[in-house]
């Protein structure tokens, strides 16, 4: 994940949208605690991100987002204070997507 943060901050759209879906892929593995302390070095390039005019990367930051929720729950909210209010909005949209989502899978066989 350290050397994932740099190239969300300094790449171009195709680059910078890999770097954040692997960073999607990485947060759901870690522990709420590690992750709490990384949001400090994860999140600024993320929202910097957000404002790309490319629509994938914004996509791919919200769905980064999410996943950096699913793992921290409402601890997370606090964090997000930097974003735009239709940002929050959004964000907050594909939260409870996802959750719904989650809940209403139907248990294995």
């Amino acid at each position: 994940l350290a050397v994932l943060i740099p190239v969300a901050a300094r790449e171009e759209a195709p680059v910078l949208q890999a770097s954040i879906r692997l960073m999607s892929r990485i947060v759901p593995r870690m522990g709420a605690p590690e992750l709490q302390l990384l949001l400090p070095q994860l999140l600024p390039p993320l929202f910097d991100a957000f404002k790309s005019p490319s629509a994938d990367v914004r996509k791919a930051v919200v769905f980064a987002l999410v996943d950096m929720y699913l793992v921290l729950g409402d601890e997370l909210t606090p964090h997000l204070s930097e974003l735009s209010t239709s940002q929050l909005k959004l964000v907050t949209i594909y939260i409870n997507r996802t959750t719904k989502a989650r809940t209403e899978q139907p248990a294995s066989t």
